[in-house]
């Protein structure tokens, strides 16, 4: 077989199964056309990017985050080398790293290197999708200096990016809603909370206006604007939209238990939870977890998630003994992925101390 043809039945079968769930198998058929191409091209020519690229994003499903920070590392020297550093692709390949480190946990890394994206953003020439590019690099450089407790540096770059999608009509509806949720963290972050209000009601109509009655983006904006009247202590204003959030996810689970309903099952489950449906919780969560643990392997950050939420559930049954030793095993997976500052690890030990 023509060494090209292999190249390209190796990428179909990556991309084939990367939407099944099916990570193992589309790692082993990437890292096949990592292979023919660096045999083909050579170990630094500009084809492998987009290889490595993916190669990252399987790493990161999996959890494999020394080997996304190795193949995107990688990627990044193939750009300098081909193109210089001051390249939009470089700018591209630093905020790959950036967001790696971010959902690693690693915040003075992903700082470094989004510091470095966002410079060349901002030198680009501001047309076609330049615009939006800064604008998400902004929003994930906010996000970072948030976890690094730099609050007010966030709300800064985070509505400054939201600046930018607001005079951009060309956006998707989701992304300006993603901004706006963005911005109600950075407000809360600083207790400015008539404006995290303001903008979670934003998001709300946005998705009013843009999506189906029973769309689960819809449901999402009602859960956060819920929670911020919860927290408020206006528990009127937020019973109907939890009670409405709760009925879309509801219709958005069926019996199927795989890959793609994963997110809904943990949208629901949650929302069980605030409705005080401790039970309906557990059983969704118990039904799903092998499912998790099949896709992810047993020891993966997605199943300490899982775990968390259904001790959560358990807990609301008054199930202390199977809430602690779940939230213990969450926590030792969890562990092993993360420094002790993560928010997931925080959020464990929280829940084992109540």
């Amino acid at each position: 077989m023509d060494s090209e043809d292999a190249l390209s039945i190796a990428e179909v079968t990556a991309a084939d199964r990367t939407p099944k769930g099916k990570f193992t198998e589309a790692l082993t058929a990437e890292q096949n056309a990592l292979k023919i191409a660096e045999n083909r091209y050579g170990p630094t020519h500009p084809s492998l990017v987009p290889i490595l690229f993916d190669l990252a994003t399987l790493d990161r499903h999996l959890a494999l985050y020394p080997e996304a920070e190795n193949n995107l590392q990688w990627a990044l020297a193939i750009l300098q080398r081909n193109f210089g550093n001051v390249d939009i692709q470089t700018a591209e390949s630093l905020s790959q790293l950036a967001s790696l480190y971010f959902d690693w946990g690693h915040w003075e890394d992903a700082e470094y290197f989004q510091n470095k994206a966002v410079t060349l953003w901002e030198k680009a020439p501001q047309t076609g999708t330049a615009p939006l590019m800064l604008a998400q690099a902004l929003g994930l450089l906010g996000q970072i200096e948030l976890e690094l407790g730099k609050n007010a540096k966030a709300l800064s770059l985070i509505k400054k990016g939201d600046g930018l999608l607001e005079n951009n009509p060309g956006i998707q509806p989701i992304q300006r809603i993603q901004s706006l949720n963005l911005l109600a963290s950075a407000y809360h972050s600083l207790g400015k909370f008539p404006e995290e209000g303001s903008c979670l009601q934003k998001a709300l109509q946005l998705a009013k206006n843009h999506f189906k009655a029973n769309a689960v983006e819809l449901a999402d904006a009602q859960q956060r604007l819920a929670g911020f009247y919860h927290s408020q202590n206006q528990d009127g204003e937020a019973k109907p939209l939890y009670e409405s959030a709760l009925q879309i996810y509801q219709g958005c689970v069926g019996s199927y238990f795989g890959y793609s309903s994963l997110p809904y099952i943990q949208k629901l489950a949650t929302a069980q939870e605030i409705a005080g449906q401790w039970k309906e919780a557990r059983d969704l969560l118990q039904n799903a977890l092998p499912s998790c643990e099949e896709i992810y392997g047993s020891s993966h950050p997605q199943v300490a998630v899982f775990l968390l939420d259904l001790a959560r559930a358990q807990k609301g049954l008054g199930q202390k003994d199977a809430a602690q030793a779940d939230l213990k095993t969450a926590l030792q997976i969890a562990r092993s992925f993360y420094r002790d500052d993560n928010p997931l690890v925080i959020q464990i030990k929280k829940e084992l101390q109540h």
